[in-house]
């Protein structure tokens, strides 16, 4: 794709994608995997993970990690913000089809997490994020910990330059695909203010 071809604005991005964007392989998620479990690894403490929609790299087998009491996941309300519970909580079925913990499971403060695994529909390199457009990943990460992780998950093939952002879209600290861990240029990362 040519300068001249990409998308300018948000929504025409999540369409051009929604064209072109294929799932990742088995091989792709397994490489993602693996580049994670170092990365979580060097860091002992608190993880948010995410319940994927389709189209997201899944990263469920985390779960089963020795560690996996460190797990918090998402659950997302109707009629509000993203909540934070224990991976371990009771679950149930949310209507894109991915396990949610229930509405009595206990919730947990969003600035006790250390990383935050964060899907997407597309990241670039500069750490740039563009979600899904409801704006649920934008209101929670402020509230995290203090130096927490913010680790983009991806494939290379949803991965860019850069991406459209708004003032109020939080950048990534972190990017990992398929080829590995990457830190997003410093200087990008200090034009947003983090």
């Amino acid at each position: 794709m040519t300068a001249a071809e990409t998308p300018a604005t948000k929504k025409q991005w999540r369409r051009w994608l929604r064209q072109i964007a294929r799932p990742p392989s088995a091989a792709v998620s397994e490489q993602v995997l693996r580049h994670l479990g170092e990365f979580l690894d060097s860091r002992p403490g608190p993880v948010l993970t995410y319940r994927p929609i389709p189209g997201e790299l899944d990263l469920d087998r985390l779960l089963s990690r020795p560690d996996s009491g460190r797990f918090r996941v998402t659950r997302t309300n109707s009629n509000g913000p993203l909540t934070v519970h224990s991976a371990a909580a009771p679950t149930e079925l949310h209507h894109y089809g991915f396990a949610q913990p229930t509405t009595i499971a206990e919730e947990v403060d969003p600035a006790t997490i250390d990383i935050v695994l964060v899907p997407a529909v597309a990241f670039g390199r500069d750490g740039s994020r563009l979600g899904h457009g409801a704006g649920y990943y934008d209101r929670l990460l402020p509230n995290v910990g203090t130096g927490a992780a913010l680790v983009g998950v991806a494939y290379e093939a949803i991965v860019a330059r850069t991406v459209p952002v708004d003032h109020h879209d939080v950048p990534m600290t972190h990017l990992v695909t398929e080829t590995g861990m990457a830190t997003p240029r410093v200087e990008v990362i200090d034009n947003f203010g983090r």
